[in-house]
């Protein structure tokens, strides 16, 4: 059954002008993202840990070319002698740490986790479940190795088991997801194709072929390779000189070779465009929703690595849908983006999540919007997507997670990165005119003064730096009540009829329920009131900038102030600042 998702958009009015720009483009920047493209390449992984690994794959591989990822099974690590006593097999030995550290020094190796003692994850308790996930990462760390891999042994899994794995790890291979991995790939839920007694060199070269041909990442699973495997299915066993085979082709073709973690689209933080929303014990950032009851920060490691502790607890709505909001950030509409984060689900979810962008011009209005991706709710799954504004004119964007109508089901949302993966070729827009703003205080850098407010339990100076523009300190928080809506008036300014002027309202939202209003009182020369101009609504919990085109009414009128009303309610949050009003 298909989800029916409700976008939800800034209603402004449009309005261009040039001496007021809302969005710059960013400077032309080279991207330092690793495998910002879609390219064929080839992994070679193994589980268990078996002594084969050292003595019988990792030299045949060297000589073509190629690394490896070795999986451990912790508790299995010396187990030197047959039979032993690892569940993942008993007959075979395993390497040593000795053995498993010069696989990564010598031969370059990843060494992965593959859970403390092999069992089927999906039928343990949640304390054996996180006693194997993070036991086995300290074991590996106690080592010096720095496992960011796992994989589920026997690729047994379900949400609860990937929610544990991501409290660790980057990364989750299973066994049974077959097929290729499409660029920018999904990190928890990488395809493979099982090579074991059975499956022949030929079968593996038209694998290759396969990936060749569609710029796909193929990840091959092998457990024991031995000179003379085993014919029985059950033992996982290859044969080395197969192996060989497999490599030497790879090598022909030019496969490029990689681990698991440097084959993923990753970034640095500092090439992170955008925020993570939580702020504190807030949502924040820039960050907001529609649903502030629905939307809180959960603190109890039900995120992802390499920080857990913290994320966006989303729980969904019985009758509608509920969304967060990014800030909106600059983007050149020649590059080209990638969108990564987490998404963790409670077990037995129904509902589905979507991912949409919406996008602006350079006066901060919507144009445009993309539908990007939709996490379907059986398991947990990481957000990702590559995107590419949809026009020239497109300055800025900003990702909207939908999560869809259903009764209490929870989502996780967490590690959001915004990459570069192709940096942009647009020239920055000449800069804007400077152009007067008549308003003496539209920062509050000198507080209250010139504002005035009929509700000050309601609407407060705030000097926690939420505001925006050049002086960030001060600003104004906005709340709305219950009982009657809350003003806040600027001082009178001279305007002329005739004259068209254009307001710039900067919100910094942190929840909303209930509508922001724009107007605009009107006085004669004796300072009268006279006339007004119901002027925007804010219907949405985006935050950015507001502008609307302003004319006085009549020749009557001297001078004006502008009005920003709360609508009587609870939910909404906000920080207004940057006011501008300039002459157009």
């Amino acid at each position: 059954m298909s989800t029916v998702f409700s976008f939800k958009k800034l209603i402004i009015t449009a309005l261009v002008v040039t001496s007021l720009v809302a969005i710059l483009y960013p400077a032309k920047i080279e991207a330092a993202v690793t495998n910002p493209t879609a390219e064929s390449k080839i992994s070679f992984t193994f589980d268990d840990g078996s002594a084969s690994n050292i003595t019988n794959v990792a030299p045949v591989l060297s000589q073509y070319g190629y690394t490896g990822t070795a999986y451990i099974t912790t508790s299995c690590v010396g187990l030197v002698t047959v039979p032993n006593n690892c569940q993942a097999d008993e007959g075979i030995p395993y390497m040593t740490w000795a053995q498993i550290k010069s696989l990564q020094s010598t031969y370059n190796w990843e060494i992965g986790a593959h859970s403390v003692s092999h069992p089927l994850m999906t039928e343990i308790n949640a304390n054996k479940l996180e006693r194997e996930v993070a036991n086995s990462k300290a074991a590996l760390s106690a080592q010096g190795i720095n496992a960011t891999a796992f994989a589920t042994p026997y690729g047994d899994y379900n949400d609860k088991v990937l929610s544990a794995i991501a409290k660790y790890y980057t990364s989750h291979r299973g066994f049974a997801d077959t097929g290729y991995n499409s660029w920018p790939y999904s990190n928890y839920f990488l395809r493979v194709q099982q090579v074991q007694y059975g499956v022949s060199v030929e079968t593996v070269k038209s694998y290759i072929d396969r990936a060749v041909a569609d710029n796909t990442w193929l990840i091959l699973v092998f457990h024991d390779v031995q000179a003379s495997p085993s014919t029985d299915p059950e033992d996982y066993q290859y044969a080395t000189a197969d192996l060989g085979a497999i490599a030497a082709y790879a090598k022909q073709v030019g496969l490029p070779g990689t681990n698991i973690s440097d084959g993923l689209v990753t970034g640095d933080p500092s090439d992170n465009l955008i925020d993570e929303p939580v702020s504190g014990g807030s949502i924040g950032n820039g960050w907001s929703t529609d649903s502030p009851a629905n939307v809180t920060v959960d603190s109890s490691s039900n995120g992802s690595a390499p920080e857990s502790t913290t994320s966006v607890a989303v729980t969904s709505n019985p009758n509608t849908n509920v969304h967060l909001f990014s800030p909106i950030i600059n983007v050149d509409p020649t590059a080209e983006y990638v969108v990564k984060g987490y998404a963790g689900m409670a077990a037995n979810q129904i509902n589905d999540i979507g991912f949409y962008i919406d996008e602006y011009d350079l006066s901060g209005n919507w144009i445009s919007g993309q539908y990007m991706q939709t996490i379907f709710s059986w398991y947990t799954r990481d957000i990702s997507f590559a995107y590419k504004p949809s026009s020239g004119r497109v300055a800025g964007a900003s990702l909207q997670i939908i999560i869809s109508t259903a009764s209490g089901k929870v989502v996780y949302v967490d590690s959001i990165k915004w990459l570069t993966v192709v940096a942009g070729s647009t020239p920055p827009p000449p800069p804007p005119e400077t152009v007067e703003n008549i308003l003496s205080d539209g920062s509050f850098m000198n507080g209250f003064s010139g504002w005035s407010t009929d509700n000050s339990s309601a609407i407060s100076l705030d000097t926690g730096g939420n505001g925006h523009g050049t002086e960030t300190t001060n600003s104004v928080l906005l709340t709305n009540v219950s009982e009657q809506n809350s003003q806040l008036f600027s001082e009178k300014v001279s305007v002329s009829f005739g004259s068209s002027y254009t307001i710039s309202v900067y919100l910094n939202m942190v929840s909303f329920s209930q509508d922001i209003g724009f107007y605009v009182d009107e006085y004669d020369v004796n300072g009268n009131w006279i006339s007004g101009q119901y002027l925007a609504t804010k219907r949405d919990g985006q935050s950015g900038n507001t502008l609307f085109n302003y004319s006085p009414t009549s020749v009557n009128v001297a001078s004006a102030s502008l009005q920003v009303i709360m609508v009587a309610g609870s939910g909404t949050r906000a920080y207004i600042d940057d006011i501008q009003w300039v002459t157009a």
